[in-house]
């Protein structure tokens, strides 16, 4: 009879321990889970603090986001006018070989972009990944909370936009 009694107690201070070790993991990753796009930017790379949300983001910046996401396979070569002697030539290059940026694009690297630019950019992104009109124009723009497609893109809506944009596209990375 104390050798099945010891068992039991083993067995309950195992399964205690066990529980206090999913207990201290999920209390850890509640603490370090980003819950909110301008928390989780900053946690990939995308801003360097959650202070940006509010500011402008240049259209280079946000490009070499969604291309970051995008992950071409191959890298481009024609670099489109504009974005010459730029430090993000590399990533407009690649863009203009994946399809994202078309002849109605004005490269203009160093300045703001608007809501609707960005979500061209994403929306082209999506459904050259997905190799089918998965989404259109006006859904993209929805995502942001700004109102004003013509309104500048800030830190923040950018955060929401990449952040979309990677959960749409994941099955399809994943095919490749």
């Amino acid at each position: 009879m104390g050798d099945k009694r010891r068992q039991w107690v083993t067995w309950f201070i195992t399964l205690g321990a066990v529980g206090a070790l999913c207990l201290v993991g999920g209390l850890y990753a509640a603490r370090t889970v980003a819950h909110s796009d301008t928390d989780w930017a900053p946690s990939v790379g995308y801003a360097a603090s959650a202070a940006e949300a509010g500011e402008p983001i240049t259209q280079a910046a946000f490009l070499k986001m969604v291309m970051t996401v995008y992950a071409a396979k191959e890298k481009g070569v024609f670099v489109p006018h504009g974005a010459e002697n730029h430090w993000a030539a590399g990533i407009y290059a690649t863009a203009k070989k994946e399809g994202l940026i078309d002849c109605s694009c004005q490269i203009k690297p160093d300045e703001p972009l608007t809501v609707e630019e960005a979500a061209r950019f994403v929306m082209k992104g999506i459904n050259r990944k997905a190799d089918k009109q998965l989404v259109q124009i006006d859904e993209v723009k929805g995502w942001v909370k700004s109102a004003d497609p013509k309104s500048p893109l800030t830190y923040g809506d950018a955060a929401t936009l990449i952040r979309k944009f990677q959960d749409t596209i994941q099955p399809y990375v994943s095919k490749e």
